[in-house]
């Protein structure tokens, strides 16, 4: 489904993740699936990266590590991230779905070919929209104020940090909005890019409203998990979801940002 492209949004990072069914061998074939996006989809740079998290159970809680394999763009804008239950593309560039999701699609088929994965357990789609602000124009003009809660504005505080957090079931899956405020340092260094949760590799625009006006992250995050009950891995259907996904998250931006702010970013 088509919408209109603003020519200059506030995304930060987009991200589309589609979870199959764990590949315990996907190590011995990351480096021809690597391969295959740099001859198919023109993803030069290469790399892996090790991490590790917190796994709890009713069983045990304990420290896993694991693998990631990406695979860059050339220029360094886009990029895939493999794991041996997901893949990941994320962009700091976003051309609208319909120049984005293509990369997906080739991608999780060269995945496909290669790994005879049967199963989906989870899709989802992500925008992390950052809205910087200058003494004339504040969050308010950019956001509506459902998503800004309470200001602190005529209050003596050292608290720079608020958050508000709206959650719905939708007839795709579960859609989380969370709004994150900060106050700009003339430290850059304690100016996040991104929400806390999230890292990536990808070189994030910096911070530039002036100090100490705020910014925010309008953080869309809408997903459909299959845990319980996965679903056959069919390529068309998965891309035709991650649509639907897409496109509810479109209108909740719509719904959560003025009509000023729009036109601004139009």
């Amino acid at each position: 489904m088509s919408n209109p492209t603003l020519g200059n949004p506030p995304l930060a990072l987009t991200l589309a993740q589609v979870k199959f069914n764990t590949v315990p061998t996907m190590g011995s074939y990351s480096k021809k699936i690597q391969d295959e996006f740099r001859k198919q989809l023109g993803f030069i740079h290469h790399d892996f990266e090790e991490t590790s998290t917190i796994k709890v159970s009713p069983q045990r809680t304990g420290i896993e590590k694991t693998t990631l394999w990406t695979s860059c763009a050339a220029d360094y804008k886009t990029r895939l991230v493999m794991r041996d239950d997901f893949l990941v593309l994320e962009t700091i560039e976003y051309p609208g779905f319909e120049n984005f999701i293509p990369n997906l699609d080739k991608a999780l088929g060269i995945v496909q070919t290669i790994t005879e994965i049967t199963h989906i357990t989870r899709l989802g789609f992500r925008y992390i929209n950052r809205i910087e602000t200058t003494p004339e124009k504040r969050l308010e003009y950019y956001l509506n104020s459902q998503l800004l809660g309470f200001q602190f504005d005529n209050i003596e505080h050292e608290n720079r940090v608020s958050r508000t957090e709206a959650i719905a079931n939708s007839k795709e899956g579960l859609l989380r909005v969370h709004c994150m405020q900060f106050i700009s340092d003339s430290d850059a260094s304690k100016n996040p890019l991104l929400p806390p949760d999230l890292n990536t590799r990808l070189e994030v625009k910096p911070v530039i409203t002036p100090n100490p006006e705020k910014y925010a992250f309008l953080d869309i995050d809408h997903f459909r998990d299959f845990d319980r009950n996965p679903i056959n891995i069919d390529i068309p259907d998965t891309i035709n979801h991650l649509d639907r996904l897409h496109q509810v998250g479109y209108d909740t931006f719509i719904s959560g940002t003025t009509e000023e702010a729009l036109h601004e970013w139009d």
